[in-house]
């Protein structure tokens, strides 16, 4: 494992290990995150991605998200640079007993390295929402949101294979005042490879707001199932 993997491993244990210090000062909860991803890769130039995510937060009692999406992926670099076009379904129950249904459209370019055993990767991508809350007229909102994600792979070529990564998400052109680093992910966790088809990812995800700081400070335990047609 190089010096760049093990410092990234270092800090994601280092922020999960003093979580506690810093929820002192904000409201925090648990949380859970069930995934499912299938893809189906056509030739070297396109795939589709298929996934379901069912996200319970408020200490496992309520449905944060039920969303499954499409992203249909062109190759513009071999390896390191896609086109993408996606389409998200968003169900939401929030703690005030409101409902928010979000159709959401994603269009834009992602891409990675990776080193031995350190990846970067991330997207920049144009966002469409229409959005529609209990009986309220709906709306449409647009924006330009980044992503950029550091992983450390601590071992590969095995049944289990470890990983620490963190997540940086950045929005532009949001209405108001919003925009800039919105949140923080930081994840630990271990792929299984069960064959060439079928693989299982396990985790803990600590997500931290930093524009709201209203916002609870979630740790989710989640559960993934990866299939390759």
């Amino acid at each position: 494992m190089n010096r760049l993997s093990k410092f990234l491993f270092a800090s994601v244990m280092t922020f999960l290990v003093s979580s506690t210090a810093v929820c002192s000062a904000r409201e925090a909860e648990s949380a859970s995150l069930f995934c499912l991803s299938i893809e189906k890769r056509f030739n070297d130039y396109f795939q589709i991605q298929l996934h379901q995510q069912l996200w319970l937060d408020n200490n496992f009692t309520n449905l944060e998200r039920y969303m499954p999406f499409v992203d249909f992926k062109v190759t513009l670099l071999k390896d390191y640079v896609y086109f993408d076009a996606l389409y998200f379904y968003r169900y939401q129950h929030k703690t005030d007993g409101s409902s928010v249904n979000t159709h959401r459209y994603q269009l834009g370019l992602s891409g990675g390295y990776k080193w031995q055993h350190f990846k970067l990767s991330g997207y920049s991508r144009f966002e469409s929402d229409y959005v529609k809350k209990n009986a309220d007229l709906p709306y449409n909102r647009c924006y330009w949101r980044n992503r950029l994600v550091g992983t450390a792979y601590l071992k590969e070529g095995c049944k289990w294979s470890p990983y620490s990564a963190i997540e940086v998400f950045n929005t532009m052109n949001w209405p108001g005042d919003n925009n800039g680093v919105e949140r923080l992910w930081f994840e630990i966790g271990s792929m299984y490879s069960i064959n060439k088809t079928f693989s299982m990812d396990f985790k803990i995800r600590e997500i931290l707001p930093t524009l709201d700081k209203t916002q609870k400070i979630s740790t989710y335990i989640g559960v993934g199932c990866n299939i390759k047609l």
